[in-house]
């Protein structure tokens, strides 16, 4: 037993499982393409971009064209548990805490996750 297999066994002693065996399962599995398509289609058309600028808007308007790409990148995370790298990207915005600032105390940083990555 290595290191980490030791660290995890004495966490699962202390911890509940919250999550089944079933329901872990069902969570891992392969989604489908209409599944793919219909999380899409259900998500916020003007959530945050991607770095190149793509809005939900554009992904649900250009299914026909970018939709196999887009169940082919999907699946592939779950296949290989890997996210692309350029995928993973977040835009960091400050956020007035107040109506007038001054400070950089005043304001919030967010990280705003592009729409794919989502």
């Amino acid at each position: 037993m290595n290191a980490a297999n030791s660290d995890f066994s004495i966490i699962s002693d202390i911890v509940a499982f919250l999550v089944t065996a079933e329901e872990n399962a069902a969570l891992i599995a392969l989604p489908s393409e209409q599944e793919i398509r219909n999380t899409v289609f259900s998500m916020d058309p003007l959530s945050a971009p991607g770095l190149d600028g793509f809005t939900g808007r554009f992904y649900s308007h250009c299914w026909p064209v970018v939709g196999s790409d887009v169940v082919l990148a999907v699946q592939e995370f779950f296949r290989a548990g890997k996210v692309f790298h350029v995928v993973n990207s977040n835009f960091i915005v400050l956020v007035p805490k107040t109506s007038e600032v001054n400070k950089v105390e005043q304001y919030r940083p967010i990280a705003l996750g592009n729409f794919f990555f989502k």
